[in-house]
């Protein structure tokens, strides 16, 4: 993977994730394009997107987070379900470090793609050195 094509920010997330045998087809720390002409339609937050099977999407999406928890990173809920789901801006460590897996299945075209969310590598290095507290 030619790793200086990759957002600074995002570089060693995508590396984990691929030494975990992930294969990143999109990658974003969510801050390096803006204000340059790549800003428009760009991912506005850290994202790391992976292809997968339809029929095995629940089961890779599980499988993305064990990495994830390995390295200390609190995998929780997005944002917006959580306003949804308790009608406040909620925050706080039950809510994981604002990292979320996601699955999307578009049935037009048979894709399948499941995402890590809210991870640059500022915050993983951050999850890390909790983790080896």
């Amino acid at each position: 993977m030619p790793w200086a094509d990759l957002d600074p920010g995002i570089r060693d997330v995508v590396r984990l994730l691929v030494s975990k045998g992930f294969t990143a087809t999109d990658s974003g720390d969510g801050v390096s394009k803006i204000g340059t002409e790549q800003e428009h339609g760009m991912i506005k937050d850290a994202h790391v997107v992976i292809p997968c099977s339809p029929p095995s999407m629940v089961s890779d999406a599980e499988h993305l987070t064990r990495p994830l928890r390995g390295e200390g990173v609190d995998v929780g809920p997005d944002q917006a379900t959580v306003e949804v789901l308790v009608d406040i801006q909620a925050e706080g460590p039950a809510f994981g470090d604002g990292v979320y897996v996601e699955a999307t299945y578009t049935p037009d075209s048979g894709s399948a793609l499941i995402s890590v969310r809210g991870l640059d590598d500022a915050t993983l290095q951050r999850c890390q050195a909790r983790a080896a507290l």
